[in-house]
């Protein structure tokens, strides 16, 4: 048995191991100082499911069965956040491996461990020369402090990860297409952040690649579901009514004093990779889908905000973050896979940019886990 494990999943061992350093800070955000979590629990509680209808499903139907899953074991709702939460950032990190493992078919199993655990770590890097606002996180991949963004994760990168492979089959692949269907759709009624920035592009490349009618059946339940969640959200008469509006990073700015600098302290190491790749013409079809989803959830973040009192919540940046993390992953995945191309200094520093977002991603993390973070009491 053990060496059925150590040759065929050590690594989904490797990633697990990664994933559970995340689980204190988990344990904080739902039960000691998660401002966040605590305001998603505060919104539903108490709730009948009516009043959820009026207030914001389909988006809040994950929070309405979390909250039902609650009264039917007698458990707290912090306790069931913090369940799904945790089960939700295993799912990614084994949707992470498979994705590895897919991309890397020739990768040692302990490789593709680390390759996909590292990623996990990914955060900002820290230099308040640039940057005096600590909690880069909010940029990051490490925005764990979100509960719904964290539920998305592993669903948004399950959709890369078959679009990827339908890219891969020339043939006309149904199943393949409606799974596709079905996960965007699934990652917008948990959060339809990553379905605002991740449908233009789909759109787009169908459309280059003459697939209209199979792009518009791959998207039309999820535009459903955006357009009633916008209905719902902006355009019912219900009480603090809110609307889309045009901003310059207005948000953004109440939460950092450089947002350049925030962003390249965020994106450095994938814009190297990127230039790397441009340089030995490496640059693939797949990395300019992740790029484009990228770029598109970003001008969403600076350019778009929610009026009133949802205005420095900031609600169209969570695309980004997603979208982030799983650019870190493929960026990491490219890299790997063009290695012997590059020159023994430039691979040295690309390794050493990757290593300090990943040691400033762990810091953050084991700070928080502790008590440390920007949200400890």
């Amino acid at each position: 048995m053990m060496k059925i494990i150590n040759k065929r999943h050590v690594d989904l061992l490797v990633v697990l191991l990664f994933a559970t350093l995340i689980i204190p800070s988990i344990y904080r955000y739902c039960f000691i100082d998660g401002p966040d979590y605590f305001a998603h629990m505060r919104f539903i509680e108490g709730k009948a499911f009516g009043d959820l209808i009026s207030l914001g499903l389909p988006h809040l139907t994950v929070h309405y069965i979390l909250l039902n899953i609650s009264n039917v074991f007698n458990v707290t709702l912090n306790t069931t956040f913090f369940v799904f939460t945790v089960l939700s950032i295993l799912g990614l990190a084994i949707v992470k491996v498979l994705f590895v493992r897919y991309s890397l078919p020739n990768a040692e199993k302990y490789r593709v461990g680390f390759l996909a655990g590292i990623t996990m770590l990914m955060g900002a890097i820290y230099f308040p020369l640039f940057n005096s606002y600590s909690y880069l996180g909010i940029w990051s991949p490490l925005a764990y402090h979100n509960p719904t963004s964290t539920w998305l994760k592993p669903v948004a990168l399950l959709t890369i990860f078959i679009y990827f492979k339908l890219l891969d089959d020339d043939r006309k692949n149904i199943k393949q297409s409606w799974l596709l269907a079905l996960l965007i759709f699934l990652g917008a009624v948990i959060k339809p952040n990553f379905a605002l920035c991740f449908i233009p592009v789909l759109f787009m490349d169908m459309l280059f690649r003459k697939k209209v009618y199979q792009g518009v059946l791959i998207i039309l339940p999820t535009l459903c579901v955006l357009l009633g969640q916008y209905l719902i959200t902006f355009a019912a008469d219900i009480e603090q009514k809110s609307s889309v509006v045009f901003t310059l990073a207005g948000p953004w700015s109440v939460y950092s004093n450089n947002i350049l600098g925030a962003i390249i302290q965020n994106l450095l190491a994938p814009i190297l990779i990127t230039y790397t790749l441009f340089k030995i013409e490496a640059f693939s079809h797949k990395y300019k889908l992740i790029w484009s989803i990228v770029l598109v959830a970003l001008l969403q973040g600076l350019f778009l905000a929610e009026s009133g009192h949802r205005y420095e919540g900031m609600n169209f940046i969570w695309g980004y973050v997603v979208a982030v993390d799983i650019l870190f992953l493929v960026s990491v995945v490219e890299f790997t896979r063009n290695i012997d191309s590059y020159s023994s200094k430039w691979k040295k520093t690309v390794v050493s940019i990757l290593a300090l977002h990943a040691i400033c991603g762990l810091a953050f993390i084991v700070l928080t886990g502790v008590g440390r973070g920007p949200f400890s009491v």
